[in-house]
């Protein structure tokens, strides 16, 4: 509720017991692409501006993100495979997490502050290869 004061009533009143069980993450981000392709999803705040800087559509992300999956099918990435995300936070970091759970593999979030050695040192832990 802190964090987002402008959906705090929405959230308070969500039933969570009626989402599908079967259903993961990037359908359900393919059904709200299919029920409200021109809606927001995702708006990034500026506290320097004080006002969105910008924002990106459902079917903007998901074509994004579709063009970033076909890159790691590409690269021979599917199921089982992990892929490590070094990317800042923003709009990249979410179209690149969709693509990478649509071709069924697991994202390994590193930040981008990070140094290097210890990059090195989750990839070879996690045996991530992109």
């Amino acid at each position: 509720k802190q964090l987002f004061p402008r959906y705090a009533d929405a959230l308070a009143h969500m039933d969570y017991t009626d989402l599908p069980r079967d259903i993961h993450l990037e359908g359900l981000f393919q059904d709200q692409v299919s029920r409200v392709p021109h809606n927001v999803a995702i708006e990034l705040w500026s506290s320097a501006l004080g006002k969105t800087s910008a924002s990106v559509t459902y079917s903007e992300l998901n074509i994004t993100s579709g063009r970033i999956a076909d890159k790691l099918v590409e690269a021979g990435i599917g199921r089982g495979h992990m892929v490590g995300l070094v990317v800042d936070r923003g709009v990249h970091m979410v179209a690149a997490t969709l693509a990478v759970l649509k071709v069924g593999a697991t994202v390994v979030n590193m930040e981008v502050a990070w140094p290097l050695a210890r990059i090195e040192v989750g990839m070879v832990t996690f045996h991530i290869h992109v």
